[in-house]
């Protein structure tokens, strides 16, 4: 069983995962089960579980499964622009002067990850679509054997820009392949109502970066239960078989 995570410099997810991981060896005994820290975030463990699923297909034993991903997760690189400064206000990141002056300029700055799974800014444009480029630029930058990677971004209702993201990597290197996916789910509204609701709790505000790290938390929990919930219904059948 392989369960990916949001990166535990983001979340409690991995640590939850691994706590569940340690609960059911207890009680059922040594299982073939690896948590991944994704030390990324929503498309970015989409691309991970799709590492696994080729390792699988390929035969590889459970060790090399393992190995061969975290080798993956060590070479993938996640970016990202931010459409608002609110974020960055709020976790400290900014000051409040500071957010203000970015604003009324039009500042978008350019974000992306640390090798340990933090966020760290990149750069920054006037205009998103000047970060947009300045994005593309550093991807450029950073890329490492770009032939034999894979591009993949994730929008929310934004599926021209997505696209115009695509073209503006594309035309900068040559990938192995691309896609691009919108998210979605029950678990993305959930998240939503709540940062609904905090708009009216003193010192609490409505985040639209917050729901995404939500959903990508939610989704990961539910992937693992799922996984655990197999396990346990094929253990079952198993011994009522041996019965």
């Amino acid at each position: 069983v392989y369960a990916v995570t949001l990166s535990s410099e983001l979340s409690g997810s991995y640590n939850s995962a691994e706590l569940g991981k340690k609960l059911y060896k207890e009680e059922h005994g040594g299982k073939n089960i690896h948590v991944f820290n994704s030390r990324s975030a929503s498309v970015g463990e989409t691309l991970i579980a799709l590492k696994i699923r080729e390792c699988e297909e390929a035969g590889m034993s459970f060790e090399e499964v393992v190995s061969a991903v975290e080798r993956y997760i060590e070479g993938q690189h996640t970016y990202f622009v931010l459409e608002n400064l609110d974020t960055l206000r709020k976790n400290g990141r900014l000051t409040g002067i500071k957010s203000i002056v970015a604003s009324a300029l039009n500042i978008k700055p350019v974000m992306g990850s640390t090798p340990k799974g933090t966020i760290c800014q990149l750069g920054q444009a006037r205009g998103v679509k000047r970060a947009l480029v300045k994005m593309a630029d550093c991807i450029k930058r950073d890329a490492v054997d770009p032939a034999g990677k894979i591009l993949a971004i994730a929008h929310c209702n934004c599926p021209e820009r997505a696209g115009e993201v695509k073209d503006l990597i594309l035309e900068r290197l040559k990938v192995k392949s691309s896609f691009i996916v919108d998210t979605a789910g029950i678990s993305t509204m959930y998240a939503a109502t709540d940062e609904i609701h905090q708009l009216f709790v003193p010192g609490r505000a409505c985040m639209v970066t917050d729901v995404m790290i939500d959903s990508a938390g939610a989704l990961t929990g539910i992937l693992f239960a799922s996984a655990l919930a197999a396990i346990i219904i094929g253990r079952n059948r198993e011994q009522k078989h041996q019965k």
